[in-house]
């Protein structure tokens, strides 16, 4: 299914009361009898979001399965500004998130040191606007959840449909940087025996099963220059 910007942004509301549900939690409606059903490692009490950064803007997108799982998460969702923060998020239109998370502030710097110019990692406020994380799922775990979940709930599909529709012809004609750091096939990537390039700037590089680049891979020069180009413009 085709599934343009419009589609995809408009699926999620700015309203967090939309997502609040007595029995899970916060949960797209659309997910909730799925949700009700099968067994999964996610944390419903954290706000959902299958994004990090102004994804509506940034030239750099970094692809992975799932949020993570923090104190965090958990302190954020009970704040009072939580609907506030949320609303601003769901714009797709803010930095990724900065000392307010201390935890998310700290994986998202040690997965981008890999392949940023270390000149730029003393301006983190500046690559805060640049590069974004979006995962397949919305929802927060500790645990990898299983593809045969991922593939039967709507949100993800949604994320799905709109990559592989809108973002990856995007990146292949070069407008928008995208490296699949974690689970290329999960995405309808594959990265074969030394990682592969697909178009301009379409990346699947080997990764380690913590998500950051082996040094080997033989395209990342290539994806080295491309991550600078973009945050030169």
């Amino acid at each position: 299914m085709f599934v343009g910007d419009k589609e995809f942004f408009d699926f999620w509301p700015e309203n967090l009361g939309y997502y609040k549900d007595g029995r899970h939690g916060y949960s797209h409606p659309a997910d909730r009898d799925v949700l009700g059903r099968v067994e999964h490692p996610f944390d419903l009490n954290c706000l959902p979001g299958c994004w990090g950064g102004p994804i509506k803007r940034a030239p750099i997108i970094l692809l992975y399965l799932s949020p993570g799982l923090s104190d965090s998460d958990h302190d954020i969702a009970k704040s009072k500004d939580a609907a506030k923060r949320f609303k601003h998020v769901k714009r797709g239109e803010s930095a990724f998130p900065g000392k307010e998370h201390v935890e998310g502030r700290k994986w998202w710097k040690s997965r981008i040191k890999g392949f940023v110019d270390e000149k730029y990692l003393e301006d983190i406020d500046f690559l805060r606007n640049k590069i974004v994380s979006l995962n397949i799922s919305p929802y927060h775990s500790k645990d990898i959840p299983d593809r045969s979940v991922l593939s039967s709930l709507p949100s993800c599909r949604m994320t799905l449909d709109w990559a592989q529709s809108t973002l990856f012809p995007e990146a292949e004609k070069g407008n928008k940087v995208v490296i699949c750091m974690r689970s290329c096939r999960y995405w309808g990537l594959s990265n074969g025996e030394n990682g592969a390039k697909y178009g301009c700037s379409l990346y699947a590089p080997k990764v380690t099963r913590g998500g950051h680049l082996q040094k080997d891979n033989e395209y990342l020069n290539s994806m080295l220059r491309s991550v600078d180009r973009a945050l030169r413009k």
